[in-house]
């Protein structure tokens, strides 16, 4: 039972070390957690699996991502089992009616899931998501309400079979109270990316669903926050959900909210606070390899000569500059 537990504590001083830590150490650790899932799975309870995940999506480094996507492919079917267990208990029983997770361990599951992009078992993460959302194991968990926002968004989930994620949450999220800080300031600004970026990304046409991300959005933005935000990611965050939201109200003629007096007022406000400082180079690039357009031009030259005609440099998809594009091959045969 305490294996989980440390696995979680080594990978937080790998990922704290960062680059400092040479790849063949972050091998090792990575190897040694995979090995003793393998080994182990079907003793891991919720708990276990929700430590374990977060260990494994936080060892970075060579060949990394692959072989932990792998490993919480596993953790995600060992999710599955627990689920058809509690599906097997009688009605009447306690443990029925009791969440699988409590709401830390969902949202460090779902979260160590999003950031590896796994999403091998759907219809597992389908129901795991519907169940506790249904059970309200969220209210009041400012971060893991961010967390698992997130991750519905990452993880390309905004539409279940009996609701919309982000829609059961939002009551959730309005009933945080004020949001202050710095702690206050990681869960708004990642709540506000999430229903931001969620207006656009909504699949149907505009109705009652974007109303509500629009409220929580706007809720989000509301000045009764007093939020910390010199840390760059928390603006760029901020940032890309006003970017959405703007992009949103100018693409469609039905959204009297988005437009209304308030809101903009509310977006300048947000605007100004998180453009109080600028960043400077060593905070903008962060831990960001750079490379040059050289080295983009050779990675453009190693592409397979059919692709190489549908690749061109530089081009803007909104919020983003991407350095290399590939043209879909579908587009290409129909303007021939």
């Amino acid at each position: 039972a305490l294996v989980p537990h440390h696995a979680m504590a080594v990978s937080s001083a790998c990922a704290r070390a960062g680059k400092k830590l040479p790849l063949e150490v972050l091998q090792t650790v990575r190897e040694a957690l995979c090995r003793w899932c393998h080994e182990n799975l079907r003793l891991l309870g919720p708990r276990g699996l929700a430590n374990m995940a977060l260990a494994l999506s936080r060892v970075p480094g060579l060949a990394g991502e692959d072989a932990n996507a792998q490993q919480l492919k596993h953790l995600l079917a060992r999710t599955r089992e627990l689920l058809l267990e509690v599906d097997d208990f009688p009605a009447s029983s306690a443990a029925k009616s009791a969440p699988l997770f409590r709401a830390d361990w969902l949202g460090m599951f779902v979260s160590a899931l999003a950031r590896a992009r796994c999403r091998e078992d759907l219809p597992t993460l389908k129901q795991l998501l519907e169940i506790h959302f249904q059970k309200k194991i969220l209210a009041g968990e400012a971060q893991n309400l961010a967390l698992c926002a997130h991750s519905v968004l990452k993880l390309d989930l905004l539409d279940l079979r009996r609701n919309q994620p982000l829609v059961a949450l939002a009551p959730h999220v309005k009933e945080l109270g004020r949001l202050q800080g710095t702690s206050g300031a990681r869960s708004a600004c990642l709540l506000a990316h999430a229903y931001g970026s969620a207006l656009l990304l909504h699949r149907g046409p505009i109705g009652e669903v974007h109303a509500v991300y629009d409220e929580v959005l706007q809720y989000l933005l509301d000045s009764k926050h007093k939020l910390k935000l010199q840390n760059i990611k928390l603006r760029f965050q901020m940032l890309t959900a006003v970017q959405c939201w703007w992009q949103f109200i100018d693409t469609t003629s039905t959204s009297s909210r988005g437009s209304s007096l308030a809101s903009l007022r509310r977006v300048h406000q947000t605007l100004a606070a998180v453009s109080a400082a600028l960043p400077g180079p060593e905070e903008s690039i962060g831990e960001q390899e750079v490379i040059s357009t050289t080295d983009h031009a050779e990675v453009a030259r190693a592409l397979p000569a059919e692709v190489q005609p549908r690749a061109r440099m530089e081009d803007f998809a909104f919020p983003f500059w991407l350095d290399i594009v590939l043209i879909p091959l579908r587009r290409v045969e129909k303007k021939k």
